[in-house]
């Protein structure tokens, strides 16, 4: 009776070994299939501008009147100088100024931000999101700034393209059984 639940563990080791190999492999297949394609293939909302002597007022009031959260700051009609973004207002002025059309977006804008060219793989977009926290990416097109990335932008493309390749992975539990179940 010993050597039979031996057999069975034995059995049970190898099955689990495949079934993680195959999980293994599928989500292999998802990032080489979906998140090493061109940042192109995402759907973007296009980017709005405005010149660094803008006052934050009005930068607000492009946030409203275009539904958007960041605009690439100018410095004349095609040199960029910044970034700014709700999170900007919200952490820097919100709670501190009270005249908002007395203040300029330059003095408040994140400088230099990073900028990705349009055929850049979609996981060099994750990976500054993740590690060096910015919530936008100005995407260009030939040279010049045609979008605004943000990680949703990113999830939505997932969810559409890989959403089979992603339902359809097995549960990768924190901890394995220590009893066959039902037996």
């Amino acid at each position: 009776m010993f050597p039979k639940k031996r057999l069975l563990d034995e059995e049970e080791q190898i099955r689990l070994e495949r079934k993680e190999k195959e999980t293994k492999k599928k989500r292999t297949d998802l990032a080489e299939n979906e998140l090493d394609s061109p940042i192109k293939n995402i759907q973007m909302n296009k980017i709005h501008f405005v010149m660094k002597d803008n006052n934050i007022k009005t930068v607000l009031k492009k946030f409203q009147e275009e539904s958007t959260n960041a605009v690439l700051v100018l410095d004349n009609e095609t040199s960029q100088v910044g970034i700014f973004t709700e999170n900007d207002f919200l952490k820097k002025l919100f709670f501190k100024h009270d005249d908002f059309s007395k203040l300029r977006v330059e003095d408040f804008m994140t400088t230099n931000p990073k900028t990705l060219d349009i055929n850049t793989p979609i996981t060099v977009a994750l990976n500054i999101f993740i590690h060096d926290g910015f919530k936008h990416i100005p995407i260009t097109q030939n040279e010049k700034y045609k979008y605004m990335l943000t990680p949703k932008d990113i999830l939505d493309f997932l969810s559409c393209n890989a959403s089979q390749s992603i339902l359809n992975l097995p549960p990768s539990p924190l901890r394995k059984g220590v009893a066959i179940e039902g037996g």
